[in-house]
């Protein structure tokens, strides 16, 4: 497996992308939303368990279900959508640059 260089993904000019800063803000916002989405989770679960007759506990088991759903079924999918986007051959060597 080679790893990439940043000599070979630079633009005409030899300097790195500037798309990799739409990519960091884009990844910054999405981990912002969820920490903001578990924060107001914690303050609602009550006044929500009390609306729908559950307890905070099985509010609990269901936020944990869906995280766990989020990280099996979603986060594979995004991955393959990845592969076939950028449609790189496999690397089959580790090349270390020094």
């Amino acid at each position: 497996m080679t790893l990439p260089n940043v000599q070979e993904h630079a633009g005409a000019e030899g300097a790195p992308s500037p798309y990799r800063w739409v990519i960091l803000f884009i990844a910054w916002i999405a981990f912002l939303l969820s920490f903001i989405d578990r924060l107001a989770w914690a303050n609602v679960a009550v006044s929500v368990g009390e609306s729908l007759g559950l307890t905070v506990a099985v509010l609990g088991v269901f936020v944990t279900a869906f995280y766990v759903f989020i990280t099996l079924a979603v986060g594979p999918l995004l991955g393959t959508i990845a592969m076939l986007l950028v449609r790189e051959p496999p690397r089959t060597e580790l090349r270390l640059n020094a």
